[in-house]
């Protein structure tokens, strides 16, 4: 049975009762004329009752006037009320006011399930996507460097490139020239307007160890040297994710660049893993304007990234970096990766049959 409204009348010697099928619940005043047409304005406290339940609350101060015989008597009203509800002898208007009420307010409820509801859907979608793109990777990473590991991977896409962020190669690129860039993911260490931008490859893993390279490089002697990029002979760089690492330069929060005496002063001591240190022969650079440009003619993607991504080894890996990147970014660029995989596959059967 639908909620039933009542006004109760009474200051007179006898009740009158007016009843409307609304929406509203409950509702009562005093009036001053026991008839003619009543005006509603100011508090009346009401609750909207909804599916058997009260799911919201209104309150308004209500003062009646009648327009009967005793005018005077009918008077009294806050005249700084502004939202008046005209109630005149056909009731329905009143009723009607109050169903739109809360169809407002359901309608409102609606929306915020909805909105939940969306949100769980992504959070679900989220975590199935991690799992497809990094799972394999993870497992390794826990045998590797276990805190690393503890974190969950993320990353997604940026309009432009950033100090910080990750640069992945375009799959159609590099296939021909400059090809230690096909299927690159490239750490930004520097970008701005005025000096240009450098950066290094995070997925070219060389034959050497920091051993062969150079006998001054202490507890780090077994730590493998990745090619950087094709600019600065001689230059060797090293990022690592320790704080307490003197005269580093911190990248971006938790990814620092440089303190080699302070690092290895500390792995000496014992109180760090020199697995958690990573060489970089070289690195990638270019003049001001020159990146950006780039980006828009579509040569490069930009992404932000979880830092494990960046501070993990990258040796040996059941799934590449540059697909795993583009995999947890999801949408379109999920479907380069999988699309540049499948060609590549499907080029590597072709061979074979010939």
């Amino acid at each position: 049975m639908a909620a039933c409204t009542r006004v109760s009348l009474s200051r007179y010697s006898r009740p009158y009762c007016l009843k409307a099928f609304t929406g509203v619940s409950r509702f009562s005043c005093d009036a001053l004329a026991p008839a003619g047409k009543l005006l509603l304005t100011g508090r009346v406290p009401f609750h909207v009752a909804r599916g058997g339940h009260r799911s919201g609350q209104m309150n308004r101060r209500l003062v009646v006037r009648s327009s009967g015989n005793n005018p005077g008597e009918g008077a009294e009203q806050n005249e700084e009320d502004d939202d008046a509800i005209q109630l005149t002898e056909d009731w329905r208007e009143f009723r009607a006011k109050m169903v739109a009420q809360s169809e407002v307010e359901r309608t409102f409820e609606e929306a915020t399930d909805m909105e939940e509801e969306l949100q769980q859907r992504l959070e679900i979608d989220k975590k199935a996507r991690v799992q497809a793109a990094s799972a394999e990777n993870l497992d390794l990473l826990k045998k590797q460097l276990p805190k690393l590991a503890e974190a969950q991977p993320w990353a997604h896409a940026l309009p432009v490139p950033e100090k910080g962020c990750l640069i992945i190669a375009n799959e159609t690129l590099f296939s021909g020239s400059q090809q230690y860039f096909n299927q690159s993911v490239i750490f930004m260490v520097q970008h701005d307007n005025e000096s240009g931008s450098m950066g290094i490859i995070l997925n070219r893993p060389t034959p050497y160890s920091m051993g062969r390279v150079t006998d001054k490089v202490g507890p780090f002697g077994e730590n493998p040297v990745y090619f950087g990029g094709d600019v600065g002979d001689g230059a060797v760089s090293l990022i690592h994710g320790n704080p307490d690492v003197k005269d580093s330069l911190e990248i971006r929060p938790g990814i620092f660049l440089g303190g080699m005496e302070s690092a290895m002063q500390l792995v000496n001591e014992g109180n760090s893993d020199p697995k958690e240190y990573k060489f970089f022969a070289r690195y990638a650079g270019w003049g001001p304007g020159q990146l950006e440009a780039e980006v828009k003619r579509g040569t490069w993607y930009c992404a932000a990234c979880a830092k494990e991504l960046v501070l993990k080894p990258v040796i040996q890996l059941p799934k590449p970096l540059w697909r795993e990147i583009l995999e947890l970014m999801g949408g379109e660029y999920a479907e380069c990766s999988r699309r540049a995989y499948s060609d590549s596959y499907l080029d590597l059967d072709q061979k074979d049959q010939q």
